[in-house]
C-alpha cells in the first residue's frame, strides 16, 4: 500500500505540472482563441533563469522567482507586439499565428542554449528535500511543495477570473470580442494581462519543475506536449479544467512507469486517445 501512496503522490505532483502548462495553454487560448506552441519554451525559459538565477549568482529563491517573472513578462510583451499584433494586423490567418508561435520557440530555445549553454544542467530543490513519513507513506518535501504551489495558483486565477474586475473583462473578451469593445473594455490591454498571465504561469511552472528533471534549453517539448495533452483532456473551453487532466496523464504515467516503463507513455497518451473518442470535448468542456 505505502508504494502506491507513493506512485499516487508522484503522479499528482507530476500532474500538476502538466496542469499549470494546461493552464497556461487554456489562458490563452480562451483569450484570443490562439494555441500558443511556445508555451513548453517559456516554461524552459522559467526553468532555465532558475539556474541562472541561483547557480549564475548565488540568489536566493526568492530573488530568483522574481527574476523568472521579470523574464516572463518581458516574453510576454514580445510574444503580444512582435509576432501577434503585426501579424492580425496584416490579416494572417490562425494558422500562421500558430507557426509563429512554433517559430518563436525555437529561437527562444537556441537562443537560451547559445547564452547559457545547451547540455543539462541539476538546480538545488527550493526546500530541503528530508522525506517526510506520512505513515507508510515516504513523500518528498518538494512534490508537496508542487502540489501546494501549483493547485494555489489555480485557485488564485479561478479568484481572479471571477471575484475580479479585470478577470471579468478579461472572460468578456473571450465570449466575445465586439461585445466586450462596445462595452467599454479595452481589448489590447486585456490580451495584455492575458498573455502576461499565461506567461508568468509558464515561468513558475518552470522554476517548480527545474529541481525535479533539471535545466536543459530543449526541455520545452516535452513538457509542452504533457501540458497540451492535459489541455485537450479537460476541454479546451474550461480554463481550470487542465489541472485536472494533467493530474489523470500524471498518476497514468506514474504508475505506468513503475510497473511497465517501456511503454508508460505509450499508454498514458492511448488512454488520452479513448478518452477523445469517447468524449471528443474533453471531461469539462463548458467555458468557465
Amino acid at each position: 500500500m505505502d508504494v502506491y501512496g507513493q506512485l499516487l503522490i508522484a503522479g499528482i505532483s507530476t500532474g500538476s505540472i502538466y496542469g499549470l502548462i494546461a493552464l497556461a495553454f487554456l489562458i490563452i487560448y480562451n483569450s484570443t482563441q490562439i494555441v500558443n506552441f511556445a508555451q513548453g519554451e517559456m516554461v524552459m525559459v522559467g526553468a532555465m533563469m532558475t539556474f541562472f538565477g541561483l547557480s549564475f549568482h548565488s540568489f536566493s529563491y526568492l530573488s530568483t522567482f522574481f527574476i523568472v517573472i521579470g523574464s516572463m513578462i518581458v516574453i510576454a510583451f514580445i510574444f503580444q507586439h512582435v509576432l501577434v499584433k503585426p501579424l492580425q494586423k496584416q490579416g494572417a490567418s490562425m494558422f500562421s499565428i500558430i507557426i509563429g508561435t512554433i517559430a518563436l520557440g525555437i529561437v527562444l530555445s537556441e537562443g537560451m542554449g547559445l547564452w547559457l549553454g545547451k547540455q543539462q544542467y541539476g538546480v538545488p530543490p527550493i526546500i530541503p528535500n528530508n522525506p517526510i513519513s506520512l505513515g507508510n507513506i515516504t513523500i518528498l518535501p518538494q512534490n508537496l511543495l508542487i502540489i501546494i504551489i501549483s493547485w494555489s495558483l489555480v485557485i488564485s486565477i479561478w479568484y481572479f477570473f471571477n471575484r475580479t474586475m479585470t478577470g471579468l473583462s478579461l472572460r468578456a473578451v473571450s465570449i466575445s470580442t465586439e461585445g466586450a469593445q462596445v462595452s467599454g473594455i479595452k481589448i489590447s490591454r486585456m490580451l495584455a494581462i492575458g498573455f502576461t498571465l499565461s506567461a508568468v504561469v509558464s515561468g513558475i511552472g518552470g522554476l517548480l519543475i527545474a529541481p525535479v528533471v533539471g535545466a536543459s534549453p530543449y526541455l520545452g517539448l516535452s513538457i509542452a506536449v504533457k501540458g497540451f495533452a492535459a489541455a485537450i483532456l479537460g476541454g479546451m473551453g474550461n480554463i481550470y479544467a487542465g489541472m485536472i487532466g494533467g493530474i489523470i496523464i500524471g498518476i497514468s504515467e506514474s504508475f505506468f512507469s513503475f510497473y511497465i516503463p517501456s511503454y508508460a507513455e505509450a499508454i498514458t497518451f492511448t488512454i488520452m486517445l479513448f478518452m477523445l473518442v469517447v468524449k471528443p470535448t474533453g471531461l469539462f468542456p463548458e467555458h468557465s
